[in-house]
């Protein structure tokens, strides 16, 4: 019997072996396993340069930045109004912020805990805790957070407190829209950046107030062509477009919002203060009226204490008499 050698090393086959490896040969008359396979590598290979280029974040990153610096604002006004004592002085069940804003709390006489996992077996005493208060960051370099409060001044009336009062808090609403500003430039990807001991700060002037230098919202840097260039966090972009208009309008609405809720929360604590002051001021001036004429009001009253058992018989000439 005699071999022969196929027909189908032509021509032909060669076209049809060429067919099969083309990308049409792929969905056509090619292998179904080969074309996945390709299709799932070509992912593979992609995939790290697109995560690369950008890190998707939910709005809510930017939005609890922004509230953190507006509640550190929010503990400074109340400072301004209320003072800060020593820890030493401070009762139990007083809650301090680190400068980390970790929370915490004075549970026993001088011995502060906390509720951060990481910190949950720290124990600071009254000295440490004075050392590590949070610091006002319009003037961190105070040596202590001990304060004063406007409301603890004393020997003066409250209508004289108003003034100090009215420009505490027009700062304080100064300060609430130079975060709103540096949000908004995070978002722009505003380069202009100034960093100090690895934080970064934003020169913010707001009309009608002092310039200050506002820590940047980190968690707020879009760059809409997802650069690497830029300051940290470049090439960031927000998950949804929700989500960057939720981050984008949530800033003036909160601020004016909490600027309101301390407007009446400082009318109601004005109001008591006023209240109070008469008072004492009622006590202290009788005291000294009593002390000047204790003879004088003293010696008729206990005249007229006598008179006061005679007064039963002044006859009745009424039916309750009888009752």
């Amino acid at each position: 019997m005699t071999l022969r050698r196929s027909a189908t090393t032509g021509p032909m086959s060669r076209a049809r072996t060429q067919t099969r490896l083309s990308p049409e040969g792929l969905t056509k008359g090619g292998t179904p396993a080969l074309a996945l396979a390709l299709t799932l590598a070509l992912t593979l290979i992609l995939a790290p340069v697109t995560a690369r280029a950008q890190r998707l974040i939910p709005a809510s990153a930017c939005i609890g930045q922004v509230n953190d610096l507006a509640a550190q604002e929010q503990r400074v006004y109340r400072g301004v109004l209320f003072g800060i004592h020593s820890a030493a002085d401070e009762p139990l069940g007083t809650t301090r912020y680190d400068i980390q804003r970790n929370p915490w709390i004075k549970l026993r006489h001088n011995e502060w805990r906390t509720a951060v996992p990481r910190l949950s077996r720290t124990a600071l005493n009254d000295s440490r805790m004075d050392a590590l208060s949070e610091r006002d960051w319009f003037a961190a370099n105070t040596s202590t957070p001990v304060r004063r409060g406007i409301f603890e001044t004393r020997g003066a009336l409250t209508s004289e407190l108003v003034p100090h009062l009215t420009q505490s808090y027009r700062a304080f609403q100064c300060r609430l829209a130079a975060i709103c500003i540096a949000a908004e430039r995070a978002q722009s990807l505003d380069p202009q950046i100034v960093m100090i001991s690895g934080i970064a700060y934003y020169e913010v002037t707001v009309p009608g107030c002092v310039a200050a230098r506002v820590p940047a919202p980190t968690s707020c840097f879009l760059n809409a062509l997802g650069s690497t260039a830029g300051p940290p966090g470049a090439g960031t972009q927000f998950a949804t477009a929700a989500d960057q208009v939720i981050a984008r309008t949530y800033c003036p609405a909160s601020m004016a919002e909490l600027a309101g809720r301390e407007a009446e929360l400082l009318k109601l604590a004005t109001g008591y203060d006023a209240a109070y002051r008469t008072l004492l001021q009622f006590a202290g001036m009788t005291d000294v009226f009593l002390g000047a004429f204790r003879t004088d009001l003293l010696t008729p009253l206990r005249q007229a204490l006598p008179l006061v058992g005679q007064l039963a018989r002044i006859p009745c000439f009424l039916a309750e008499c009888n009752e």
